[in-house]
């Protein structure tokens, strides 16, 4: 097995990995606001574990439309 050991934080096996990216990649391409299904299953263990994702979730797409906005004003 492969481990990523990152700067900050835990280490990750590289097969974990795919649950993050997949988060950001799903923040930054999605232009729905709502959590997309395919992401809530992949971490389904638990009703906490829901409600701290799409928080999360909720938070990224938030500062993803603020800096979409800063930078529209600036051009």
């Amino acid at each position: 097995m492969t481990w990523l050991l990152p700067a900050q934080g835990k280490p990750y096996k590289l097969r974990a990995l795919q649950k993050p990216i997949s988060f950001l990649e799903a923040a930054i391409n999605s232009d729905s606001m709502v959590m997309p299904e395919a992401l809530l299953a992949m971490y389904k263990s638990d009703e906490i574990t829901q409600t701290r994702l799409k928080l999360m979730y909720d938070l990224a797409k938030t500062k993803q439309a603020q800096k979409m906005q800063k930078q529209r004003t600036v051009l």
